[in-house]
């Protein structure tokens, strides 16, 4: 494929996944852990913020109606849209710093890109952060499973040069660490 059709498959992956992400059903948020993935894989940093920017403005557009709800008359028409856009920009800062030409670095800049977008201040208007499908990928595994959603897409991300079979393999150690920890926490 070509850089510009790899940038366009990267946004509109990501806004579907934004927009399933918005109606709130648990497959929609089990869907958010792949974000940083798809994010991530354009082939510059404009194209992954935009990218970025795409989940995030299509994953938070409930903000809309309820800010018109809230403020109704009293303000402008205008401020839900400005506080849904700026919220989606401000989330996609941290993604688009952690994007990078060396792949062995997404190792440890992802989990950084998690801290960054969800502990205060960005954090608080983090609703939609990759890290809510934890909870539906691995149930019943408290710290292991979010641990999990906060590193396999460093890990993927940075075999991304290695074969298939490498990062299938990679993949599937991640998983099933996760269940066998998961598993020795029910058991003590």
């Amino acid at each position: 494929m070509t850089l510009r059709s790899d940038n366009v498959l990267s946004f509109c992956s990501a806004t579907a996944i934004g927009l399933a992400v918005s109606t709130g059903h648990p497959v929609g948020l089990a869907m958010a852990a792949g974000m940083p993935i798809v994010c991530l894989t354009p082939r510059n940093r404009k194209a992954a913020f935009e990218s970025t920017l795409g989940y995030y403005t299509a994953g938070l557009w409930p903000m809309i109606p309820g800010l018109q709800r809230y403020i109704g008359s009293a303000g402008s028409p205008l401020v839900p849209f400005g506080v849904w856009l700026i919220a989606a920009i401000l989330l996609a800062v941290p993604w688009t710093v952690a994007w990078t030409d060396r792949v062995a670095q997404y190792i440890w800049r992802v989990p950084l890109a998690f801290v960054a977008a969800t502990i205060p201040p960005l954090g608080i208007i983090g609703f939609i952060s990759p890290l809510g499908g934890a909870g539906y990928l691995f149930p019943s595994t408290g710290w292991a499973g979010l641990a999990a959603v906060a590193l396999l897409p460093g890990i993927l991300l940075a075999a991304r040069g290695t074969s298939p079979r490498v990062r299938l393999a990679v993949a599937s150690l991640t998983f099933a660490t996760c269940g066998l920890l998961a598993f020795g926490g029910r058991m003590g």
